[in-house]
């Protein structure tokens, strides 16, 4: 008689336990809680990432600008800023992205050969 009992709550004891594991499974499988799921992964991915690029641009920065030191040092040219407060580049051209340097000299030899 005590077994059968045992037995008894034990099965029912499973069988709650067997519910609420089911429960909150097919809680969690709902394309709102997927949704979620994706969305707080993403955002953290973003973070990450955005972090990762401003670290990137940083050091890519600082190496350039050493590189391009070491290379003015060993052709004996002046330094960029110097250069241009002695009127020798252009500021505004130097502060330009090469690719819109290049277009504006490819559009001044075109209207050089214009006329």
């Amino acid at each position: 008689m005590i077994g059968r009992l045992f037995a008894f709550v034990l099965g029912a004891v499973l069988g709650v336990f067997v519910l609420l594991k089911a429960r909150d499974l097919l809680r969690r499988a709902t394309p709102e809680a997927v949704q979620e799921r994706i969305g707080e992964r993403v955002g953290e991915a973003q973070a990450d990432l955005g972090q990762r690029v401003a670290d990137f641009t940083r050091e890519f920065t600082r190496a350039r600008d050493e590189r391009e030191a070491e290379l003015r040092d060993a052709l004996g040219m002046e330094d960029s800023d110097a250069a241009a407060e002695a009127g020798h580049v252009d500021e505004t051209v130097r502060d330009q992205p090469v690719g819109e340097r290049a277009a504006d000299e490819l559009s001044r030899a075109r209207r050089a050969a214009e006329r």
